[in-house]
């Protein structure tokens, strides 16, 4: 971050890496060792720093990072979703 300043980067430029650092400890925190908590929170901080490096400016770092992110909880708790009905069925109704 020092160097960025110093060289005279804007610091936005620098939020999706941020914020997926971010986003990932607490997600990984959250997640009380679930595994999907800790792969969304391994994508979150790949994203982030991936965003950087591909120069996305903040806000549309912001956008694709919070898209990707909510479609990564999307994916995962429909998968989640899908395998606890397999294993409880509904009771059916007489």
């Amino acid at each position: 971050m020092v160097w960025a300043i110093r060289k005279g980067v804007p610091l936005l430029d620098w939020m999706p890496l941020l914020q997926g650092l971010f986003a990932a400890s607490l997600i990984l925190m959250a997640g009380q060792g679930l595994a999907r908590f800790g792969i969304i929170s391994i994508l979150a901080a790949c994203l982030g720093i991936m965003l950087t490096a591909a120069g996305a400016d903040g806000n549309t770092g912001n956008a694709i990072f919070y898209a990707a992110l909510g479609m990564a909880f999307l994916v995962s708790g429909g998968l989640t979703f899908r395998n606890y009905m397999r294993q409880a069925p509904p009771e059916k109704q007489p």
